[in-house]
C-alpha cells in the first residue's frame, strides 16, 4: 500500500520548479562579470647571465599593470616558430585577467608589478627570451 499523499507531493513538486524557475531567471547574463584574459608589456627583467643545465631557477619578471583590475594571471611561453636555426628561443608575455572590465578605471601611470618565473636549462644549447614590451608606437 502506498501512503503518499497526492497533495503534499503536488505541492513539493511545484514548490521544487518554481524555486528553478526563480533562480534561472534571476542569473541573467547582465550578471555575468566581464573578465577578460589581456597581454601586458614587460618593463624590465632579473636573469642570470649564464644558467646551469638541470638546475631550476626563479626569473624575476616586472609588468605593467594598466587598470585597477588587472590581477596577474600566468606568464605566456611560446617558441619562436620563425627560428630554424635554434629551438630554444622563447617569447614570453604577461597575462593578466581583468575582472569587471566595464567598470575599471585606467591608471594615470602603469604600475610595474613583480612577478617570478621558473625556469629549468633541459638542453645544454643556448636559450634566447624575446620579452614583449608592448606595441610599437610607429
Amino acid at each position: 500500500m502506498n501512503y503518499r499523499n497526492p497533495i503534499i507531493m503536488k505541492t513539493t513538486v511545484s514548490l521544487l520548479f518554481a524555486t528553478l524557475i526563480f533562480a534561472a531567471m534571476s542569473c541573467s547574463s547582465d550578471d555575468v562579470p566581464k573578465n577578460t584574459a589581456q597581454l601586458r608589456p614587460i618593463d624590465s627583467i632579473a636573469v642570470p647571465d649564464t644558467v646551469v643545465l638541470n638546475k631550476d631557477y626563479k626569473f624575476k619578471i616586472y609588468y605593467e599593470k594598466l587598470t585597477e583590475c588587472d590581477q596577474f594571471s600566468h606568464f605566456q611561453v611560446n617558441p619562436d616558430q620563425q627560428e630554424e636555426e635554434s629551438n630554444n628561443t622563447y617569447f614570453v608575455g604577461a597575462i593578466v585577467t581583468v575582472y569587471n572590465q566595464e567598470e575599471c578605471q585606467n591608471l594615470e601611470e602603469p604600475e610595474i608589478k613583480e612577478e617570478e618565473m621558473k625556469f629549468r636549462a633541459d638542453q645544454e644549447d643556448p636559450y634566447t627570451f624575446k620579452f614583449w614590451e608592448g606595441v610599437d608606437q610607429d
